[in-house]
């Protein structure tokens, strides 16, 4: 009887083990989405400086200026396919929120972040999901303080077994940044 006890509990910590491995491969591509979309609309005063002297340089070697654009994503590259980032450097994403920001005087937090999984593929080295991050814009000038929301779509694919982004678009810029004077 004790040898069908200590069986059964077995058998149940390996099904308990099981099941939370599934759960945590779906909660691993959430994090590196998370993380990704927090890097991309996080703006902070050292990237407005950082922005700023580009802006200013006198040079026409557009190696020094593509370095300094590399520079201002390199903890995003890490979260990103190699396709996915080339495609981030060439459309300059982050780059223009930071050009935006910078221009309105604004720094950029993201204060939440929800996702929604948008697709039910059987493949399992897949995953999309739509996402709405709440950002918060203090101003430079005077710390007030202002509310926003950005959303889009991130899809992420599993390369060497580790999550990474395929893809992603930006449905909803926050209106901060597309309102004009």
């Amino acid at each position: 009887m004790r040898k069908v006890i200590k069986f059964i509990c077995i058998l149940c910590l390996i099904i308990f083990n099981l099941i939370g491995c599934s759960n945590s491969e779906g909660k691993d591509s959430q994090s590196v989405a998370e993380k990704f979309a927090k890097e991309l609309y996080t703006v902070d005063a050292k990237e407005i400086d950082n922005f700023n002297e580009i802006s200013n340089f006198k040079t026409n070697d557009i190696k020094i200026f593509i370095e300094e654009i590399e520079s201002m994503h390199k903890k995003i590259k890490p979260l990103m396919t190699e396709n996915s980032y080339k495609t981030l450097l060439n459309s300059r994403t982050k780059f223009a929120l930071i050009q935006l920001c910078a221009k309105e005087n604004y720094l950029m937090q993201v204060t939440d972040f929800s996702l929604s999984k948008t697709t039910n593929d059987t493949d399992v080295n897949n995953e999309g999901y739509m996402f709405e991050v709440k950002l918060k814009f203090i101003s430079m000038k005077d710390k007030t303080e202002k509310e926003d929301v950005g959303k889009g779509y991130i899809g992420l694919t599993k390369k060497s077994g580790k999550w990474k982004i395929s893809g992603y678009k930006i449905n909803v810029l926050p209106n901060l940044l597309t309102e004009t004077d």
